[in-house]
């Protein structure tokens, strides 16, 4: 897949005083920093109300990738949200990328920038976060309103322009960006002296009544071909047009796609009416080879449906079984007829080099038949042209001799 939608986070632990902690695991357990429960994919974190940290809960983050500021610093987490209309009023989670000193030098935290996502109406609404007094208002004019369920990317981005630390942070919903702080400066970091690098990327304040849930990665796509028929996808762009037009789904949901073809014996009696009143109308001569249909299920994880049509028309190849000998003097023509919602069309078809097989781009999946012709080869036109020069060239000729006659008599009554 030319674009990977499962992007895998690193998931680890700092060390704190309180317990002696994995360094790339979850907080488990019950205590000051939480709790962290992990189930398919999705890692539930809850705080523990009335304690001094409310329910810190560190990870995932990045540390041990050893990120500078100097060579740009992206991290990120994606929130699940399943339950929106639920989720009580006021609820509310912190979260944040803290950077420090490389751990060659004082392994200090330098910074963070802290952003809240709070239910208020019907939405989780997206602010700067209130964890860090000093940093409390750092993008007054940023907010995001989350007002559907789905998986949501926050992402933070530090670099260095003209020798000063910025930071912009996004919120994205799939490739969209639903909110931006854009390009703000961090005053406090001396980039010219400082060797700057991600400390943690961790839950604060955590006050959810169901927790907060993180995905370890974004949805992913998975297809699968089940080929009981000489018909296969040839189409190098097949998982691009599947992608595209699966996109509203993938944003939120794993999803498994299986594409089948099989071939048919038993067609229904008005199927066959219907291609055979269709070759009438395209070619007398033709014949119909055989019936085959191809099927597009989607599975999305709560319910599977099929997949009729696609944004964009995808190639497919048919193998070509053995067939009469064409005849002396004719030519063969191969094309396929699709039915699909009551109405057949024809669509053309190209034979490879090799005179194996025959491929055909389609958008929509149904049934087809895959039809050939032997049409009688005409003289060929050039035989007409070649007559028709000659005469030309014979009336030219006669006028050229007429005219020098013409001239050569004019010359010798002037003489006289």
């Amino acid at each position: 897949m030319k674009k990977l939608w499962s992007i895998l986070l690193t998931l680890a632990m700092m060390t704190v005083s309180l317990t002696n902690v994995d360094a790339r695991t979850w907080q488990t357990g019950n205590g000051a920093f939480g709790t962290a429960k992990t189930e398919d994919n999705v890692t539930t974190l809850t705080g523990t109300p009335g304690s001094e940290f409310e329910g810190q809960v560190v990870g995932p983050y990045s540390k041990d990738s050893k990120a500078k500021l100097s060579d740009e610093i992206k991290e990120e987490v994606y929130i699940l949200i399943d339950n929106l209309e639920s989720i009580p009023e006021q609820d509310l989670f912190e979260v944040t990328v803290s950077l420090d000193e490389s751990a060659e030098k004082t392994d200090k935290q330098l910074t963070e920038r802290v952003v809240m996502a709070q239910k208020i109406g019907d939405a989780l609404v997206v602010t700067h976060g209130n964890n860090s007094p000093e940093l409390t208002g750092w993008a007054p004019n940023f907010k995001v309103e989350i007002k559907e369920n789905g998986v949501y990317t926050f992402q933070w981005n530090y670099f260095v322009e003209n020798k000063k630390a910025y930071v912009n942070f996004k919120v994205l919903h799939g490739d969209s960006v639903l909110g931006e702080t854009g390009k703000l400066e961090m005053p406090e970091i001396d980039v010219a002296n400082t060797d700057v690098q991600v400390r943690s990327l961790w839950f604060t304040n955590i006050k959810m009544q169901d927790g907060v849930k993180v995905r370890e990665e974004l949805p992913s796509l998975e297809i699968k071909e089940e080929d009981k028929t000489d018909v296969t996808v040839s189409d190098k762009n097949f998982v691009d047009v599947i992608e595209d037009t699966l996109k509203n789904v993938l944003v939120d949901k794993d999803v498994n796609v299986t594409l089948t073809t099989r071939a048919l014996e038993d067609v229904e009696e008005t199927t066959v009416q219907d291609f055979e009143q269709s070759l009438e109308v395209t070619s007398k001569e033709a014949k119909i080879v055989n019936y085959f249909d191809i099927s597009i299920l989607v599975n999305d994880g709560e319910k599977s449906y099929p997949l009729t049509e696609l944004n964009k028309g995808i190639t497919l190849t048919v193998a070509l079984p053995e067939l009469p000998k064409v005849a002396k003097g004719y030519t063969r023509s191969y094309y396929i007829l699709r039915e699909h919602n009551g109405k057949v069309e024809k669509l053309d078809a190209t034979t490879s080099k090799d005179g194996k097989s025959v491929s055909f781009v389609s958008n929509q999946f149904s049934t087809y038949a895959l039809v050939y012709a032997d049409t009688k080869i005409t003289k060929n036109p050039e035989t007409l042209d070649g007559i028709s020069n000659f005469v030309v060239l014979g009336f030219v000729s006669v006028i050229m001799v007429v005219s020098a006659a013409m001239f050569l008599n004019k010359n010798k009554q002037h003489t006289n």
